[in-house]
C-alpha cells in the first residue's frame, strides 16, 4: 500500500463514485517500490463489493480518461498490472523522471483538451512551463471540469487555444457553475 496513492486518489476530482472506489482499491494495491498495482479482478471485487463485470467495466472507464493505464499479461494467468497515471515518476524524483511524467502528462493534457489545433505551440507552452505532477493533475483535472460544465456550451472558436490556456494559466481562473447557468439561460 502507498500512502501517496491512496492520498491522490482521494483527491482525484470528477470521477463517478463507481469510479472513485475502485481507484482507491488499486490504489490501495500500489507498490511504491516497483509503481505498480497487481491485484487480480476478484480481488477487487471482494474488496469493494462490486462484481467482477462492474470492476471491469469501471476500469476501462478509468483507462479511456487516462486515469490509469492498463499493461495487460498475454501469458496463461498472470495478473494484469496497472499504472496510476498521476503517480508515474514519483518514485524517483531524479529529472529522468521527471522528463517521463512531463511526456506523459502532455499526452494526457492533448488528448483531454477539446480544442485540436496549434499542437506545437501548445507543447512548447507545456514544455516551458515544466509541470510537476501535482501541477499537471491539477491542470488536467481542471480541464475535465471545463469540458463538463463550460467548454461544452461554448462553440468551437470560443475555447481559448491550448497554448493560451497554457500561458495564461487559465487552470488558476475560477470556475463557478451559477455563472454558467445563467450564460445558458441567456442563448435560450
Amino acid at each position: 500500500m502507498s500512502h501517496d496513492a491512496i492520498k491522490f486518489a482521494l483527491n482525484c476530482k470528477g470521477l463517478l463514485p463507481q469510479e472513485k472506489l475502485v481507484l482507491i482499491m488499486l490504489a490501495n494495491h500500489h507498490a511504491a517500490g516497483t509503481g505498480v498495482c497487481v491485484p487480480t479482478v476478484s480481488r477487487l471485487a471482494k474488496d469493494s463489493g462490486m462484481s467482477q463485470q462492474a470492476i471491469l467495466r469501471w476500469v476501462k472507464s478509468l483507462e479511456e480518461r487516462k486515469i490509469i493505464e492498463v499493461i495487460r499479461c498475454k501469458q496463461g494467468r498472470k495478473r494484469n498490472k496497472y499504472n496510476i497515471i498521476g503517480l508515474i515518476g514519483r518514485k524517483n524524483g531524479g529529472a529522468k523522471a521527471q522528463t517521463v511524467v512531463t511526456a506523459r502528462s502532455w499526452e494526457v493534457f492533448w488528448e483531454e483538451y477539446p480544442r485540436k489545433e496549434g499542437k506545437a505551440a501548445a507543447e512548447r507552452a507545456w514544455n516551458k512551463l515544466k509541470p510537476s505532477q501535482d501541477l499537471a493533475t491539477a491542470i488536467i483535472t481542471d480541464i475535465r471540469k471545463r469540458t463538463l460544465v463550460d467548454y461544452n456550451l461554448r462553440e468551437k472558436r470560443f475555447i481559448p487555444m491550448a497554448s493560451t490556456y497554457i500561458n495564461g494559466r487559465r487552470w488558476e481562473d475560477e470556475l463557478t457553475e451559477d455563472s454558467h447557468k445563467e450564460q445558458r439561460m441567456d442563448w435560450l
